[in-house]
């Protein structure tokens, strides 16, 4: 069974290409050894990552991101069992909102502003599902893998 994470989280600076870079390298090394997959959007000092695999990896990453110094406020949005893998050939894509689609584009903004609000509990507001599916089904079709 596979387990999916969808979090988002502040940043206390603005980060280079360089620091994404880095970020993707080593989260793309890890995954590979972990059996996870993923992908990162980063926008206005704020990550949305999806990240999936078996559980205890699952959890084992996302306890490292909790505790990693680049995160703050980090808020689940939403986790789960899945049947299948949204990135199966995706150690760690990267995307910009930009090169998303309007409507993709419009959920990531939406889930950031959700968190912000603490208007749910870990996914369970029906709105948040709601962007979340509408997202990693469109995310699915309109995006590639940057940064190496």
């Amino acid at each position: 069974m596979i387990y999916r994470l969808v979090y988002v989280s502040k940043t206390d600076h603005d980060m280079s290409t360089q620091e994404i870079s880095e970020i993707l390298n080593t989260a793309r090394r890890n995954n590979t050894r972990d059996q996870l997959s993923g992908l990162l959007i980063y926008f206005d000092r704020k990550f949305l990552q999806v990240i999936e695999g078996p559980m205890a990896q699952l959890e084992q990453r996302f306890a490292k991101i909790e505790n990693d110094l680049r995160h703050s406020r980090v808020r689940v949005m939403a986790k789960g069992k899945s049947p299948e893998r949204i990135f199966p050939s995706w150690k760690m894509g990267y995307t910009d909102p930009e090169e998303l689609s309007a409507e993709r584009r419009a959920s990531v903004f939406e889930l950031d502003k959700l968190a912000g609000e603490r208007r749910f509990e870990m996914g369970e507001n029906e709105r948040v599902q709601m962007l979340v599916k509408n997202f990693l089904i469109g995310v699915r079709v309109n995006t590639r893998e940057r940064c190496g």
